[in-house]
């Protein structure tokens, strides 16, 4: 019983955290835990459950007697979220060990299938992606807290990422081709400055379009 308690949790907090992602749950907006037990054919309990650990990640705020609502999307937040994203997983990429052949042309084939699907306008496939190709780097740091470290940064990053699509352009795609070409002459350092800038125009991109805008709570 214990272990189905326990599924009915994990899908619960999967169909919340996708929609707070994706978007479908609006930052600021409140969440209605009747609305998802009816969704996700269950209960109030793991609806409850599942509120407390996205609650703990950040991803909602609760207001005692009055509900929960999306946590909101600033450029305070943007800054100190890439700020910390730029020093964990910077030297995370000059951890990586064992950067083969195998290895890059994996990464050579998910960018030519990003391009694809970019091309196609699938953002969902494009955000699939990215982040395959990302943890196929990381994963190779040997550290396990670094990857559930960077795995909860992620979500939070993920929804600015899916606002930062409307502005890229390919500049994003050559991004990344310098990190693997980095990773290919074996200069984990270059690769380390390579994700630094990546991460960084993603920032400068989102501050010079959404500045002033309503999407983005005021600092």
């Amino acid at each position: 019983m214990e272990n189905n308690e326990d599924s009915t949790v994990e899908k619960v907090l999967a169909y919340i955290r996708r929609r707070i992602i994706n978007g479908e749950f609006p930052p600021g907006s409140k969440i209605e835990p009747k609305k998802v037990a009816d969704a996700c054919k269950t209960s109030l309990i793991p609806v409850r459950e599942a509120l407390r650990v996205l609650q703990t990640d950040g991803l909602v705020t609760v207001f005692h007697n009055k509900g929960t609502w999306v946590a909101r999307m600033s450029l305070a937040d943007l800054r100190d979220l890439y700020s910390v994203r730029v020093n964990l997983e910077g030297e995370t990429v000059r951890m990586a060990e064992g950067v083969s052949p195998e290895t890059i042309a994996r990464l050579r084939d998910i960018l030519r299938r990003a391009q694809i699907h970019s091309t196609a306008g699938d953002k969902d496939a494009l955000h699939r992606l990215n982040k395959d190709f990302h943890f196929e780097i990381y994963r190779l740091c040997g550290s396990p807290w670094r990857l559930r470290l960077i795995d909860t940064l992620w979500d939070h990053a993920e929804r600015y990422q899916r606002l930062s699509i409307n502005y890229r352009d390919d500049g994003a795609d050559e991004e990344h081709r310098a990190i693997v070409d980095a990773l290919e002459r074996d200069d984990r350092d270059g690769a380390g400055r390579a994700l630094a800038t990546h991460l960084l125009s993603t920032v400068d991109l989102l501050i010079d379009s959404l500045d002033g805008t309503t999407i983005l709570a005021d600092e």
